[in-house]
């Protein structure tokens, strides 16, 4: 039993480092849409015409 709540503490664990990494990834993702917002309205209105 030990060993079980041990394994499943870990498993718990990386989970929520895993969540954190997306996180922090996202937000990177969308400070660059942020920072090229401009141009990908322009690219946009290019396309749609």
């Amino acid at each position: 039993m030990k060993k079980l709540s041990t394994l499943l503490l870990l498993g718990l664990m990386s989970l929520n480092l895993a969540a954190q990494k997306m996180s922090k990834d996202k937000k990177a993702v969308v400070a660059s849409v942020e920072k090229h917002k401009e141009n990908l309205i322009k690219i946009s209105d290019s396309i749609s015409g």
